[in-house]
This record gives structure tokens, C-alpha cells and sequence, in this order.
């Protein structure tokens, strides 16, 4: 299985000074804890990190001990974009990609290699988990209009 993470973000929304990738969580960055899980995964056999240039030589210092095919991919301006170049840079052999989210580090292998023996059979997936917390719907002012049901 081939797997496409996107990693092209710039980490502005939550205030950090580099892209959210890049930071550290429990002595690893989040890229570091997305790539253990895709290398810890029976079924995933390639790897492309969309990223943005500017954050090439940080990413491919990470990868220096991958025990899996790893391909560096440059990034568009949108997260649209940027998948659209990983699937044109996927090799000519792919049959199925998934593509995950490299902000989403607390993924485990088996969630990768369940997702794949899925899509293999030429499903669509979407990976997952049910809300548990209580979601206010507030107006432009503030005021809460609606709490939707956790189902």
C-alpha cells in the first residue's frame, strides 16, 4: 500500500513559529510519530511526505533512518494542491493510496493496515472517531444556537 501524508502546513493557525509538523510531543516531532506508525504498519510499502520546500532539509533529517521507502514531494499553496501533486507523484505501480494527515501523529499501525486491506477491495475509506464532547453551534456573537447530537 502507498501512502501519501500530508505535512505542507505552516503551523500559523495555532501560533506556532514553524509548521505544527516540526514540533516536539513526548521527545519526538509529529511527523516522527506519524512515520512510526506507518513504518510499524504490515501493509503500507511506500511512502511520499507532501511538504512545503522551505521545510525539506528539517523533514528529510528525520527520515535519515526510515526502514521504508520515504519520497519527498513538494507542496502547493492549499491542502488540495498538495494532494494533487502526491498522486501525480506516485509510482507508476500504485494500484491504492491513502493519504493521511500528518498532523494526526496518534495513529496506530493497525488502523493503517486495517484501512488498506479495505481499500485494497476498491473502497473508499474514511478513518475516524465518534465525538465525545459536547459541540456548541454559536452565531457571530457568541451566542449558542444550537448543540448538535454526539450521533
Amino acid at each position: 500500500m502507498h501512502l501519501l501524508i500530508a505535512a505542507a502546513g505552516s503551523g500559523s493557525r495555532m501560533g506556532a513559529d514553524r509548521n505544527k509538523l516540526l514540533l516536539e510531543v513526548a521527545g519526538k516531532t509529529v511527523l516522527e510519530w506519524t512515520l512510526n506508525a506507518a513504518f510499524d504498519s504490515n501493509e503500507i510499502t511506500w511512502i511520499g511526505i507532501i511538504g512545503q520546500p522551505k521545510d525539506k532539509n528539517s523533514i528529510c533529517s528525520i527520515l535519515k533512518n526510515s526502514v521504508k521507502s520515504v519520497q519527498w514531494i513538494n507542496g502547493g499553496s492549499t491542502r488540495q494542491q498538495s494532494v494533487q501533486l502526491g498522486l501525480a507523484a506516485l509510482p507508476d505501480e500504485a494500484q491504492s493510496v491513502l493519504i493521511h494527515d500528518g498532523a494526526r501523529c496518534l495513529v496506530r499501525p493497525l488502523v493503517f493496515d486495517e484501512i488498506s486491506k479495505i481499500v485494497s477491495k476498491g473502497q473508499a475509506v474514511i478513518a475516524a472517531s465518534q465525538v465525545t464532547d459536547t459541540i456548541k453551534k454559536v452565531d457571530k456573537e457568541g451566542e449558542i444556537i444550537e448543540s448538535p447530537p454526539r450521533s
